[in-house]
């Protein structure tokens, strides 16, 4: 499963770098690059500090605060 997503990952970026005036490819090469950043900030601040990565929910948070209330 992985290596056929390796695969096609592997022949989009080949058709992307084949024209390298094509402006659309381009735009797809930026994206991608933008997202291995984010992942890769991600995974550090991760590493550094996972305390800043857990997610809270404001429903939670208020159902919580009423139930340590009363």
């Amino acid at each position: 499963m992985q290596q056929s997503a390796r695969l096609q990952a592997d022949r989009e970026r080949e058709l992307l770098q084949a024209d390298p005036y094509d402006v659309e490819a381009q735009k797809k090469i930026e994206e991608a690059i933008r997202q291995e950043r984010v992942l890769q900030n991600f995974e550090q601040a991760m590493e550094d500090m996972p305390e800043s990565c857990v997610l809270f929910s404001p429903a939670l948070t208020v159902c919580a605060r009423e139930r340590d209330a009363g």
